[in-house]
């Protein structure tokens, strides 16, 4: 492929049908500045209809593409590898049937948006932790956060999605589950549930470097204990963190075969983020080191996988034990409806074949 020509011919295409929302490299930017990022077209869609023509474009030149929220996926999935990405950060509308207590809401919409959507209604929305990460991203990979012991994961609560396909059809993919809930509390303290994520908006921020490692475990035992505490006695920098989730309650009594994600038995999950300015001049090697070792330490008692939103690009090995039981159906549903791979590359967190 000439990626020259095919860029320019993608171009000319995309200029037609979608117009002024298309970038040249440069106007991207991620959340982890550490990522490897050579996006080579980026398309800002405004609606589902430019989503297709995107699509349908790429397609037609045979040029791979990436799909990208709010950048906030630590590798850069949605940045690498010379391909056309469509940046759906501008699609961020949230409306909310406060009768049905269901959210419609877009592709770029983050955890925060739904939240403040659904908050005059007197109604919460299960999510992630930190509200400034996209919530079809974080839903998609299963979404751990402050309410998943009464409501499940984000990925539970998920009723239906539309889908563009790789050949920029629209269609309709039913789920299932609990829909928006009532609040389980409306404030903890002074703090409403809205400006709780946000405190948390701090370990993701834009432009800043971050080496991520991530563990599963069955309970806390003295050992997993005494390797947590020591890691957060040497953390490189104050923006570094240790982060545990307790899954629990609601999500361990959905089958696990009902959805993509991979472990429904109650575990801890274990985040360990080093983070530091790129602008210092600092080339991230004290922080990997931390990360890593603190994830070895912990590998002897660790549930095999990992949890597949947070895994790194080389760690194939991981990628069945992930997704679980559900890793076979993913990839024959991958080969169905994506069979020249046109959303899969080197980072993909499901590539079409083990080891690629």
């Amino acid at each position: 492929m000439n990626s020259r020509v095919n860029r320019a011919d993608v171009m000319n295409d995309l200029i037609t049908s979608v117009g002024g929302s298309v970038h040249l490299p440069g106007s991207d930017t991620t959340c982890n500045s550490a990522a490897e990022r050579r996006t080579t077209l980026l398309v800002k869609c405004r609606n589902t209809n430019e989503v297709r023509l995107a699509v349908r474009a790429a397609r037609l030149r045979n040029f791979p593409l990436a799909v990208r929220g709010a950048g906030h996926d630590w590798v850069g999935r949605s940045s690498n590898h010379d391909r056309m990405v469509i940046d759906l950060s501008a699609m961020r509308r949230v409306t909310v049937d406060p009768i049905t207590r269901i959210a419609t809401v877009e592709g770029g919409a983050t955890a925060a948006d739904v939240i403040n959507a659904a908050r005059p209604y007197g109604l919460v929305a299960v999510t992630g932790n930190v509200g400034a990460v996209d919530i079809a991203g974080q839903t998609l990979g299963g979404g751990y956060g402050p309410l998943t012991p009464k409501f499940g994961l984000a990925l539970d609560n998920l009723v239906n999605a539309e889908v563009v396909l790789d050949d920029g059809s629209l269609v309709t993919v039913i789920a299932q589950l609990f829909a928006l809930g009532n609040p389980l509390f409306s404030n903890v303290g002074m703090m409403s549930y809205a400006d709780m994520l946000a405190r948390f908006d701090v370990c993701a921020v834009n432009g800043r470097s971050y080496a991520v490692q991530t563990r599963w475990l069955a309970d806390m035992s003295c050992e997993s204990v005494t390797a947590l505490l020591a890691a957060g006695n040497t953390r490189p920098s104050a923006t570094s963190g240790i982060y545990v989730q307790h899954f629990h309650g609601a999500g361990t009594r959905i089958a696990t075969s009902s959805s993509a994600f991979g472990l429904r038995r109650r575990h801890f999950l274990i985040e360990i983020v080093g983070s530091w300015d790129p602008d210092t001049g600092d080339d991230g090697a004290a922080y990997r080191q931390w990360a890593r070792g603190l994830s070895s330490s912990l590998a002897p008692s660790a549930i095999p996988g990992r949890y597949a939103n947070l895994l790194a690009a080389d760690a194939f090995e991981q990628i069945d034990a992930a997704y679980g039981c559900n890793a076979l159906r993913l990839r024959r549903l991958k080969r169905r409806f994506d069979p020249d791979g046109a959303f899969s590359g080197r980072n993909s967190p499901l590539p079409l074949n083990q080891g690629s």
